[in-house]
């Protein structure tokens, strides 16, 4: 109550630019004529073994039409009539702007996305390393081509079907059809770029706690803070508690996505599946991690409510069926899960949401602090602080 305004932005905050093609905010149809201009040289970008092609241009929400059809069509849709191209804007996140570009009428066989980043999107994320999580997991079959990077853009294909709704999270059916799409991924090798990192949760939670300011430059955002956090010393001090608690974990680092938001899974009726989207985050992480973020993102975004938060029985059907269907990937039998992996599993899920909250409130406050968006994520931040505080002594003791 009181917060409806507000929290029905949340979409905005950290589900990023989501495809659908039900519910697009509108679409515009190019005019007839247009003038070809010289494309720019394509250049190759490597990293190890990994290489993707990379245009040197720059592109904005009001010109990236443009921009693709004199730019990008050579390289991206040669076959495509540039005269006969539409666009749908699928909506506008905290770190980007998402539009698909098509063929006039022919947007459900064939669809290019373009993700333009937002302001300071580069603190919270590296393209170089998205582009080879892109390029590896395209390989492994679990997502669209990429089919070039620009200055500060992505341009990729597009995974067909419909983002979850906060309701379906809870849905039997559909948390198998998630558990297997998370095991897959989790089975993927982590790229070789990668290997010998921080597990994500503790080089993020680290980096972006040292870039928070010690104060605001807006006096609002200042009494705000210290309102529902207090001081940047005392997220120094829940991280170190954290870390020493969770230091008996004994999860090897995997390959993780690492924000399974609602609108991060794609639904595709056709063969009754669900994907994911949306890597800016992803890299080597615990398991428990992945697992104990996707229960504290079941309480959604729109209108967050931790009572939707699953309780032990439905968390212990859910790894039930994320265990059996890891067993079955690795050539095992799936009755071979056992109870007491399952109940480990739990603990360490339930202790690591705590470091979700923890890094998602950091991630709000360095959001007021660099991004030129108008939300209030000193709020949002807050919300997640306060469910932190109300869970971290249960967990802890789990």
């Amino acid at each position: 109550p009181g917060m409806a305004s507000w929290l029905v932005k949340a979409f905005f905050l950290r589900s990023h630019a989501t495809q659908s093609l039900l519910r697009p905010n509108y679409v515009v149809s190019l005019p007839a004529r247009y003038t070809m201009t010289e494309q720019p040289g394509v250049e190759e970008r490597s990293i190890g073994n990994f290489t993707w092609k990379y245009v040197p241009c720059e592109v904005s929400t009001d010109n990236y039409l443009d921009r693709f059809r004199k730019t990008l069509l050579p390289t991206v849709r040669p076959n495509w009539n540039p005269s006969q191209l539409d666009h749908t804007v699928f909506g506008g996140g905290m770190s980007n702007f998402l539009a698909g570009i098509y063929e006039e009428n022919k947007k459900k066989e064939d669809i290019v996305l373009i993700r333009i980043d937002r302001q300071g999107a580069e603190i919270f994320s590296n393209r170089d390393s998205e582009a080879i999580i892109m390029l590896t997991l395209n390989e492994a079959g679990l997502l669209p081509p990429l089919y070039c990077r620009l200055k500060n853009a992505m341009c990729y294909g597009f995974a067909k079907g419909r983002n979850l709704t906060v309701e379906e999270m809870q849905d039997k059916a559909m948390m198998e059809r998630t558990t297997r799409a998370l095991a897959r991924l989790h089975a993927v090798k982590i790229p070789a770029p990668f290997r010998g990192q921080k597990p994500q949760v503790w080089a993020n939670c680290d980096k972006w706690l040292e870039l928070l300011p010690s104060e605001y430059s807006d006096p609002k955002k200042n009494e705000s803070f210290r309102s529902t956090i207090g001081s940047v010393k005392v997220l120094h001090q829940e991280l170190e508690r954290l870390k020493m608690e969770l230091s008996a974990c004994q999860s090897q680092l995997i390959f993780c996505h690492n924000d399974t938001v609602h609108r991060n899974l794609i639904y595709n009726s056709d063969d009754d599946s669900v994907s994911l989207i949306d890597f800016e985050y992803s890299g080597p992480n615990f398991l428990p991690f992945d697992i104990g973020n996707h229960f504290c993102e079941f309480a959604g975004l729109d209108d967050i409510n931790y009572d939707l938060y699953p309780d032990e029985d439905l968390q212990k059907v859910w790894i039930r069926m994320y265990l059996e269907e890891a067993a079955l990937l690795r050539g095992e039998d799936a009755r071979s899960v056992t109870d007491t992996a399952i109940h480990t599993l739990y603990r360490e899920a339930n202790k690591f949401a705590l470091a979700s909250h923890l890094i998602w409130c950091t991630w709000g406050l360095l959001e007021s602090h660099y991004s030129d968006l108008d939300y209030d994520y000193i709020q949002y931040a807050g919300i997640r602080f306060s469910e932190f505080q109300r869970r971290k002594e249960a967990f802890y003791a789990l």
